[in-house]
């Protein structure tokens, strides 16, 4: 009789794993418009993994690109996640869920770079491009080979970098880039000509006698 209970109890646990683990995996069915839904006003807080699953890398790969160091990526990429969550009730659906999460994320990282410029009084005004008198063109950059680009990137500052992922990798427009550090477009085109420019700069003082 006991084996025969025992039996029925381990079917029984196998059937409520084997249905909660359906239920998880059914949230993969859903749009990230749905899944909103369901965790603002159904309180289901398991198919905000789903969103987490879905945007981890993108956003991951952007916080470590920007600020190049793994772990403080790893809790940055935490907080973004942790403001998305909380901001979830102020998500209307007008725009894609996606340009919504982008926006939290540009901003949280922004807000670093701005902390990070005041602790070290840095003022970018002061750089000398002497040597490179005219606004290298977008394909100039873009023929730089990865490897070389990303050691050019690592000598850039936070903003920089940022600057040229969104206009680069993200192909934000400069009105695109306007809206995301909050400032006019022609202050915008002097930052994004000013990264496009020190970029240069570095990348021809290490390779002088090396072609693109």
């Amino acid at each position: 009789m006991v084996r025969k209970h025992a039996g029925k109890f381990t079917y029984i646990i196998q059937l409520i794993n084997y249905i909660s683990y359906t239920l998880v995996t059914d949230f993969n069915k859903y749009s990230d418009k749905e899944l909103t839904s369901l965790i603002v006003e159904k309180g289901e807080i398991d198919a905000f993994g789903v969103l987490y699953d879905r945007y981890i890398k993108v956003i991951f790969n952007k916080v470590l690109a920007t600020f190049g160091h793994f772990e403080n990526s790893e809790d940055i990429t935490h907080d973004i996640f942790l403001k998305i969550f909380l901001r979830l009730k102020t998500y209307k659906g007008e725009s894609a869920f996606s340009t919504w999460v982008y926006s939290i994320t540009n901003h949280h990282i922004i807000d670093i770079i701005r902390t990070e410029q005041k602790k070290n009084e840095f003022d970018a005004d002061m750089e000398d491009f002497s040597s490179i008198p005219e606004e290298p063109d977008d394909e100039e950059l873009l023929n730089i080979k990865t490897n070389k680009l990303l050691n050019v990137l690592e000598q850039l500052t936070s903003e920089e970098r940022l600057i040229l992922i969104l206009k680069y990798r993200d192909e934000l427009s400069v009105k695109g880039i306007t809206e995301v550090f909050g400032i006019n477009e022609s202050a915008a085109k002097m930052r994004v000509s000013r990264a496009k420019k020190k970029a240069y700069k570095i990348y021809k003082e290490q390779h002088k006698n090396i072609e693109v």
